[in-house]
């Protein structure tokens, strides 16, 4: 189901650019120490948008991720006459979260690189957040790699971004922008990225063990503690026997 998210937006991004609307989504990455958490994706569409949108059904657009295992909300207004689309899904461990972010672009597509890393040590646990988010594929980064070969195209809609904004009458960095972010322990960030941009993601938080270092300190303490004292035992059976210490 990797294509879910791609697919939907494919969809969105396609009917409402031509009618000059504005779709935006925001994709948040949630973990606790355990590396268990939740990835949401919210969309957010332009009053345009929501009017174009109003005349169907927004369900027909979110049935993959649905299908996928993904809690999907339905259509909520939103300022100014717009409106949003929720969805959610958890994860257990890191792994299951970077297979979801697989999952929503595609093994190649924008979040692809992005992953979430869990590291736990002595003196703690720590998570990050790497990769990148890249857009340099426009339109394409959505669409599907068999168009491309279907029409012999430069994108995978199989029409270049060119000619999409051509028809539109719009630019398409204002038609469409995506923003990750991220809550790591008490860390967070974002990265705002537009259509044929790219955009570095780096966020790092630790959780130091502070009573596996107390513990540590003392097992140290008791250590040194010990030595001293079979030293100085030493030194007194010395002195009592004569031989120089």
């Amino acid at each position: 189901m990797f294509r879910s998210f791609r697919s939907t937006l494919f969809l969105m991004l396609l009917g409402m650019i031509l009618t000059a609307c504005r779709t935006d989504a925001r994709v948040n990455v949630r973990s606790d120490e355990a590396g268990a958490g939740l990835v949401t994706v919210d969309l957010s569409l332009d009053r345009a948008a929501t009017i174009g949108l109003g005349t169907g059904d927004s369900r027909l657009l979110t049935k993959d991720l649905s299908a996928g295992g993904w809690a999907v909300g339905g259509l909520l207004p939103a300022d100014a006459g717009g409106s949003t689309i929720h969805a959610e899904k958890s994860f257990a461990d890191v792994h299951e979260a970077n297979l979801i972010l697989q999952q929503l672009t595609g093994p190649k597509g924008s979040l692809s690189s992005v992953k979430l890393i869990r590291k736990k040590n002595l003196a703690g646990i720590e998570l990050e957040l790497a990769g990148s988010v890249d857009l340099r594929g426009g339109l394409g980064t959505f669409g599907d790699p068999s168009l491309k070969a279907l029409t012999g195209s430069s994108s995978n809609l199989g029409v270049d971004d060119s000619e999409v904004a051509r028809q539109a009458g719009v630019d398409l960095k204002d038609a469409f922008r995506l923003v990750l972010s991220a809550e790591l322990l008490d860390v967070s960030n974002q990265w705002d990225v537009a259509l044929g941009e790219t955009q570095p993601v780096a966020l790092k938080a630790r959780r130091f063990a502070y009573e596996a270092l107390v513990g540590l300190a003392a097992v140290v303490v008791s250590f040194v503690g010990l030595v001293l004292l079979l030293a100085a035992h030493k030194r007194r059976n010395a002195q009592q026997l004569g031989v120089p210490v």
